[in-house]
């Protein structure tokens, strides 16, 4: 026999959850977190709220927006629905699938909360907002901010793009430059042996950037800059791209960063994303290597958008990410001068 199952309007639930207050008495402490959080925002969740009560929800009325100030008066405008996830890729075999929309009903430290997760696709790109309610007073704020605090924590590692090459994708849009988001890049590994160049250049070029790199702890406790830049600047075929492909798999454990000509508009947040509170400790050195090529190869990198090798000028750094700092000799030069 075919049964209908009945309509539960999340309001109900969070009337029984925090009863006898009222919703209109509980505080709600929202933060966003940017598209590129998601994986680890995802992990995140699953593991700090493993023991709290669930929902999927489904917005029936197009009034009510899902936030917790509407679930306070939206009836059965949001009611309990499926559970939807959005697979996101992170370079491993498996991709991560992330909730757009959920509600969970918890307890800690004997406080009540609730925290619903909404991701939404806006103007500048994806973002998911986390809201957390709690009932009045000190104590309950307290815990409200712990949870955002644990949260945050967790997130900021980010270890679901932990020592890869990134590059971040912009979306389709007419009138400006949005984040779609990141992309794990597949290089094919380049030995040291495979770059022609004199060895002195090449031995110039490595005790700048690996050599810096493996030498960060002692630079650290000599109280100096754990930060390096380096320009490689030349016409075509002087061997930039190749380096950089070669610094990209030598810095094993780094997360690097692409920056392609067609992509400057996201250069704001791929400094953001670089600088991510777990992943610029002044303990931690970073690389900043760019490299500039002709205007024929950067008609050929908007016709083609190979991220390593057509780009006018493009910035491979880690995600500890410096200023620019004076540039080593330049690598045409030098390719010039051993000809000679």
């Amino acid at each position: 026999m075919d049964r209908k199952p009945g309509i539960i309007g999340l309001n109900s639930l969070l009337a029984a959850h925090f009863a006898p207050l009222m919703l209109d008495e509980l505080v709600v402490t929202r933060r966003d977190f940017p598209h590129w959080m998601r994986p680890d925002l995802q992990r995140a969740l699953e593991t700090l709220f493993v023991e709290s009560r669930f929902c999927g929800a489904r917005v029936r009325d197009p009034d009510f927006a899902f936030r917790l100030p509407d679930l306070a008066e939206a009836g059965e405008g949001i009611v309990a629905g499926p559970a939807e996830y959005q697979d996101v890729d992170i370079g491993d075999a498996q991709p991560v699938r992330c909730l757009t929309r959920g509600l969970w009903l918890g307890v800690r430290e004997d406080v009540q909360f609730a925290a619903l997760l909404d991701v939404r696709e806006g103007y500048r790109g994806v973002r998911a907002r986390l809201e957390i309610a709690v009932g009045p007073g000190e104590i309950p704020a307290c815990v409200a901010v712990r949870i955002v605090d644990h949260l945050r924590a967790l997130v900021e590692s980010g270890e679901s793009w932990r020592g890869k090459i990134l590059v971040l994708e912009a979306g389709s849009d007419d009138f400006d430059v949005a984040p779609a988001g990141l992309r794990v890049e597949k290089a094919a590994a380049v030995r040291r042996a495979d770059i022609v160049l004199p060895e002195k250049t090449l031995a110039l070029i490595e005790r700048n950037t690996l050599g810096f790199a493996q030498r960060a702890e002692q630079l650290a406790r000599l109280g100096l800059s754990a930060r390096k830049g380096v320009l490689l600047y030349g016409p075509p075929g002087t061997g930039k791209t190749l380096i950089v492909r070669w610094l990209a798999g030598a810095l094993e454990g780094y997360t690097k960063l692409i920056v392609t000509a067609g992509r400057y508009g996201l250069l704001k947040e791929t400094f953001e994303i670089a600088r991510a509170p777990k992943c610029s400790s002044r303990r931690s050195p970073r690389v900043r290597v760019a490299w500039t090529r002709s205007s024929r190869s950067a008609f050929r990198a908007r016709r083609n958008g190979d991220c390593w090798s057509n780009a006018t000028r493009a910035v491979c750094k880690s995600a500890r990410i410096s200023p620019q700092q004076r540039p080593p000799r330049s690598v045409a030069s030098a390719r010039r001068s051993s000809r000679n």
